[in-house]
């Protein structure tokens, strides 16, 4: 009987996004995008104490 009821949950769980979810996501898209800005900003300055 748990594991029916576990796996319904689940279910619900991957149709809609809860909250918490979308919020995680939205922080990992902003941490990702900071991330590629910040390597671009040590790549600049790395070719640029290079030269």
């Amino acid at each position: 009987m748990k594991r029916t009821k576990q796996k319904s949950c689940a279910m619900e769980m991957a149709g809609k996004p809860t909250r918490y979810e979308q919020a995680l996501i939205n922080i990992y898209s902003q941490t990702k995008m900071n991330d590629r800005h910040a390597m671009n900003k040590m790549r600049n300055v790395h070719t640029h104490a290079l030269i």
